[in-house]
């Protein structure tokens, strides 16, 4: 009896010293497409990002799909949590449900609930008494803890912990990634990390290609050991470049031939100061471009003068009512002092509605997308437009306009898996 205590013992020691070992001997992972659970895998990369994030700094962790990143991430977490007293740590997603879909019923889906999961699939002997309530998770017997929540322009601002986590940072939404930025390097804490595939156009491309003050770290498909160039030519064949580029890549370059207008645009020429701005008289041909999505609803408001379309204002605004948009348009053209027609998609007819209760004199576009695609290559390649440089949405969209490949063949089709309210706007 007492020889197996003694074991236990060093076993928890030994755990306690070597997260890696702790890993691959007690904690279970879930492959949510296949509905199993299977040991912690013993692949090398893996203990090297271990070692690499125990230390303090700041990360930028740029992967392949599918690496078993954001897993090992949580290993860390429960880790730290069951070894180390009083560690605090913090994570940020894209939404609060990909950080914790449930407190104490949370599912593998989620960040927590892959903490929640590995917790309980721990030994009894080791498993500590760890309550998960949403959004934060505490070791009673250690007083560590981590807490979580969506990303937004403040996430972490005011957060002082040991270890600081956003997940998929490319896909954070794309104008508050510098504020977020910002946020999450405010205060105090220990170790600032990242975690992301790639995406053009980002803050995290320009993290990747300038330092920005991170240590980078590239985890390719290829250093998975059940991976090979069979598999990957499988991938390749059934995907397009840009998913290639992000998902296999970690390239921020997809193919050239499926850009739309990045080729044609020229950021030191087209790009301008609002100091520098033409003035907008009542003479100035104004028109206003509006594309409502579901999430966010782009209005590019341009004006013709001398023979180029400006630019001049911008809303990019999240998960507002036709309603709260067009009011927030109206107080634009208020602003303004001048009356000026909204075009928007066909298939609005309460946005329509809306426009024309304020007294807008507004068309829904019924032309086919090949017509748009066309007349904004044509304005493109004629260096034709000129962008105010606080239109952060359409600045961010332009070098990302691609088109969408069906079977390998490219069509005069924006690609939708892509962020493209601006540029739809525009060419409203």
């Amino acid at each position: 009896m007492e020889n197996q205590l003694e074991k236990t013992v060093q076993e928890f020691k030994r755990c306690r010293k070597d997260c890696f070992y702790f890993a691959t001997h007690y904690v279970y992972t879930f492959d949510q497409s296949k509905g199993t659970k299977s040991l912690y895998p013993s692949w090398g990369y893996l203990e090297e990002i271990l070692k690499k994030i125990e230390l303090p700094g700041k990360f930028f962790l740029e992967k392949s799909r599918d690496m078993v990143v954001s897993w090992t991430i949580m290993v860390f977490f429960l880790h730290s949590m069951i070894f180390k007293e009083n560690w605090a740590g913090f994570a940020i997603s894209r939404k609060q449900a990909e950080v914790d879909d449930g407190g104490s019923n949370s599912t593998p889906e989620s960040l927590f609930g892959r903490l929640r999961f590995m917790v309980q699939n721990l030994p009894v002997w080791m498993r500590p008494n760890f309550t998960f309530s949403h959004l934060k998770v505490i070791n009673q017997d250690t007083g560590s803890y981590c807490t979580g929540e969506s990303a937004n322009p403040d996430s972490g601002r005011n957060v002082a912990c040991t270890f600081k986590f956003a997940d998929e940072f490319a896909f954070l939404p794309i104008n508050d990634q510098e504020s977020l930025h910002n946020a999450m390097s405010f205060g105090s804490y220990r170790t600032l990390l990242y975690v992301t595939t790639a995406k053009k156009g980002t803050l995290a491309e320009k993290i990747s290609r300038e330092g920005k003050g991170f240590e980078k770290i590239q985890v390719p498909w290829h250093l998975r050991p059940d991976k090979d160039k069979a598999w990957y030519d499988e991938k390749v064949a059934g995907s397009d470049a840009g998913s290639i580029a992000s998902e296999l890549d970690i390239s921020y370059t997809p193919n050239a031939e499926e850009k739309i207008v990045g080729q044609y645009w020229n950021e030191s020429e087209q790009i301008i100061d609002p100091s520098e701005m033409p003035t907008i008289t009542s003479y100035t041909q104004i028109v206003c471009g509006m594309d409502y999505g579901y999430l966010r609803t782009a209005v590019e408001l341009c004006g013709l003068y001398q023979d180029n379309w400006w630019v001049f204002a911008e809303l990019y605004e999240f998960q507002k009512t036709p309603e709260e948009i067009v009011e927030d348009i109206d107080k634009l053209r208020s602003l303004l002092k001048i009356d000026f027609p909204v075009y928007c998609g066909k298939d609005r007819p309460d946005l329509l509605r809306c426009l024309a209760l304020k007294g807008f004199m507004s068309t829904g576009f019924n032309e086919p997308v090949g017509v748009r695609i066309g007349a904004l290559v044509n304005l493109f390649r004629r260096q034709r437009l000129k962008v105010i440089s606080t239109a952060r949405g359409l600045l961010a969209e332009i070098p990302r306009y691609r088109r969408q490949r069906i079977g390998g063949i490219l069509i005069d089709t924006p690609d939708k898996h892509d962020v493209d309210e601006a540029m739809d706007a525009i060419g409203y």
